[in-house]
């Protein structure tokens, strides 16, 4: 495929200095072939799962786009089953490697190994960051199986080069979403992650395993004045800048956290580390069973602290760019967004932390909205209408 560039596309547009940037790229496409599979799974997927093992189990590439409660992880440990033979999963975090490890486990009795985080060991099923696959491709050449999670993510120049270069016969996205960076800018009708894996299935999603019950949300008004005048959100650095700093606002924001939770399991996301520590030490001075996590802690700490929250429920601070894609706690009840956010992509991530099903259980969505920045709320309700089905509400209305 031969696309424009996105990267291109941001420079014009913010008017740099564009020369070394080209306005388009060449994109090698996977070629899904016929491949029957050596064996069959041991495990017990759903019907609707089943239907992607089959439609995936015999093609040498393929994309899987399912919401996040769907079950691909499993759906993935079963064709490595099928499949036999050493595979490497590539996840974007180590928190997820770990995860991945653990359903291995649950799943299929494996044990797999990690090459990241200062470990080097390849294995029958070993599991790796990004990071180090760009790094790596050129050297793993004893792989039979690939499997990229989160592979919209995983879709840059270097990401495809890297994919596509890798020896390995079978190569398998998993994905929330089949929307990339390439899409802004380039009408491919199938979509291009879809198209560079040769192969593409959505999952049906079963509605009878939806927890998600409702999406409310809390408007704060605030006019922000400086010297007199008044910051417009255009105005962007300086608006968000007095946006921080306004205390009743922060003060707001832990009231609405509180009304709103019982002690079940809480995810309460941010875009800024500051926010998480000061929501953290202000939980803690209320006496509530609170963690937090975000990219500054060490490894170990962030481990804990997401261990200590599966154990006890409480509330979870955390930012968003460690927590919003791939964290995985089926028994999560409560999402709060308290930061800005417009994409379609993590608005989609988000809300699917609290989608996993479990007998019985009711989830809920709770977002902040600046009243200065309702033009970015207007935009989130038809993107949840459109893959939620749910219309956003009013906190003060009656709750399920």
């Amino acid at each position: 495929m031969i696309l424009s560039n996105p990267k291109y596309e941001q420079l014009l547009k913010l008017n740099k200095d564009i020369r070394w940037c080209p306005a388009t790229v060449t994109i090698p496409e996977l070629t899904s072939e016929c491949l029957i599979s050596a064996g069959e799974t041991t495990i017990d997927l759903y019907d609707n799962q089943k239907v992607i093992y089959n439609f995936v189990k015999d093609k040498t590439s393929c994309l899987i786009e399912g919401k996040m409660s769907f079950g691909k992880t499993v759906i993935s440990i079963a064709l490595h089953q099928a499949w036999q033979g050493k595979t490497l999963v590539a996840v974007h975090t180590l928190n997820m490697a770990q995860q991945f490890a653990e359903e291995f486990e649950k799943f299929a009795g494996i044990t797999p190994t990690f090459y990241c985080n200062g470990k080097h060991e390849l294995s029958e099923v070993t599991i790796t960051t990004f990071t180090t696959l760009r790094k790596m491709y050129k050297e793993w050449t004893d792989f039979d199986n690939i499997i990229i999670d989160e592979a919209d993510l995983f879709f840059s120049e270097k990401s495809i080069k890297a994919v596509y270069g890798l020896n390995a016969t079978r190569k398998v996205g998993l994905t929330g979403t089949i929307g990339t960076t390439y899409d802004t800018c380039n009408n491919v009708p199938e979509g291009v992650l879809p198209a560079f894996y040769g192969a593409y299935i959505k999952a049906e999603f079963d509605e009878s395993k939806n927890p998600l019950k409702a999406i409310y949300h809390q408007v704060y008004t605030k006019v922000y004045k400086e010297e007199g005048e008044i910051v417009e959100p255009y105005e962007w650095h300086k608006y968000r800048t007095l946006l921080d700093a306004d205390l009743p606002r922060k003060l707001q924001q832990l009231q609405y956290i509180t009304d709103n939770h019982n002690d079940e399991p809480t995810l309460v996301l941010f875009d800024r580390v500051a926010d998480v520590e000061a929501f953290y030490n202000a939980g803690l001075r209320r006496g509530l069973t609170c963690y937090k996590n975000h990219g500054q802690l060490k490894t170990k700490e962030r481990e804990d602290m997401l261990t200590e929250f599966k154990k006890t429920g409480g509330i979870l601070f955390g930012q968003t760019a460690t927590l919003n894609r791939g964290y995985n706690n089926i028994e999560l009840i409560r999402v709060f967004i308290l930061y800005p956010l417009r994409k379609e992509n993590t608005i989609q991530q988000i809300i699917g932390r609290v989608m996993r099903y479990m007998e019985g259980k009711e989830s809920f969505v709770y977002l902040w909205v600046d009243s200065g920045l309702r033009f970015q709320f207007n935009k989130q309700k038809p993107i949840i209408k459109k893959h939620f089905g749910l219309d956003v509400v009013d906190v003060n209305q009656p709750h399920p």
